[in-house]
């Protein structure tokens, strides 16, 4: 019964974890966001720069880099979390339970 209250407290860690990562990935993409709307709407000229260039020579692919890393991050986070309410439901424990670790060890 131990290992259950444990397993219940952890899994309280990881929707903490889980919540301040996801606050953090939002006010980021947020700000980024504000940051290529103002070049777009006040700097026409900074937006169209190297225009007539390869597409990574423009200023472009280094502004798309961040926004191809937020989808990463986004898709890794909810497969983490799927993954530990799937394994939560399953056993009764999450994968970062010390006795889920030994019992898996064990098998």
């Amino acid at each position: 019964m131990a290992h259950l209250e444990m397993a219940d407290d952890d899994m309280q860690v990881l929707l903490g974890g889980l919540i301040a990562q996801l606050v953090s990935f939002v006010t980021f993409t947020f700000v980024y966001g504000v940051f290529l709307y103002r070049v777009w709407w006040h700097n026409p000229t900074t937006w169209h720069w190297g225009s007539g260039q390869p597409w990574y020579q423009r200023w472009h692919a280094l502004a798309a880099a961040p926004a191809i890393s937020c989808v990463g991050i986004l898709v890794r986070d909810l497969h983490c979390a799927e993954v530990e309410t799937e394994t939560s439901t399953r056993s009764g424990l999450h994968s970062g339970s010390p006795s889920f670790q030994r019992d898996s060890k064990a098998n």
